[in-house]
């Protein structure tokens, strides 16, 4: 709350006397220390996420989280979806975000999901938890703006 109310001293303070503030001199050094936590701590039943101020830092943070998640078995190389900004490989397991509102699709800016099915250009994904789970499948054709799901922009 204090941080939504810009009382950021208060609010690190808080995270800090949790011991959730960490830093580190080098960005690599942090960038090295989050995924390594981030790996450590994943749990392919629980919605996590890294943030990062720019879109190229959440493209580093994705590519690398993805990399471990292939490494360890959790998911495959996947399938070919060409998205707004470019080829993406999505396989089942992946976490995934919407970019863009699509009423059509039922689906809002920076909603999260999980790949459940994976094919050249479409993905089926579910969303949301208990009675409010849902899928959604995604034709490259008519909607491409999603993206890997494992850090996102703090706008």
């Amino acid at each position: 709350l204090d941080l939504a109310r810009g009382n950021v001293g208060a609010a690190l303070a808080a995270y800090g006397a949790e011991d959730r503030v960490h830093g580190s001199k080098l960005k690599a050094e942090a960038v090295e220390q989050l995924i390594s936590d981030w790996n450590r701590d994943h749990d392919p039943t629980v919605t996590t996420l890294m943030l990062a101020h720019l879109r190229r830092d959440v493209r580093m943070l994705n590519d690398m989280a993805r990399a471990k998640l292939i490494e360890r078995g959790i998911i495959g190389d996947g399938h070919a979806f060409r998205t707004a900004d470019g080829e993406r490989r999505f396989d089942a397991g992946d976490q995934i975000v919407f970019l863009k509102n699509d009423t059509a699709l039922g689906v809002k800016n920076g909603m999260l999901g999980k790949v459940v099915e994976a094919a050249q250009n479409r993905v089926v994904i579910t969303m949301g938890e208990g009675e409010h789970l849902r899928q959604v499948s995604v034709e490259q054709r008519s909607y491409n703006n999603l993206d890997h799901g494992y850090a996102t922009t703090i706008h």
